[in-house]
């Protein structure tokens, strides 16, 4: 994913300079990072921010030229991010 589609994504979040860091355990500095394009987030970070954010999954649904998760796909989803988060069960909505 181009940096400039991470920045995107990253300024759906309302207040993302200060929400993001405080929920997905990150410096500001990684987020002003992510926003500028001078880095982009690790594979766990991208998980921990669709995980906690709708507006990054809806975006990041959307760059993928997706409207919207059918009930199979949205269960799907939701497995693969508690393996790949390391989540007990119902930790993940």
């Amino acid at each position: 994913m181009p940096a400039m589609a991470i920045s995107q994504i990253v300024l759906k979040v309302p207040n993302a300079a200060r929400e993001i860091p405080r929920r997905i355990r990150v410096t500001p500095q990684t987020v002003n990072n992510w926003i500028e394009g001078k880095t982009m987030p690790s594979a766990g970070n991208l998980v921990a921010l669709i995980a906690e954010f709708d507006e990054v999954t809806t975006e990041v649904l959307r760059i993928a030229g997706k409207r919207t998760l059918t009930d199979a796909q949205y269960r799907a989803a939701r497995q693969a991010l508690q393996l790949l988060a390391g989540a007990e069960d119902d930790t993940i909505p």
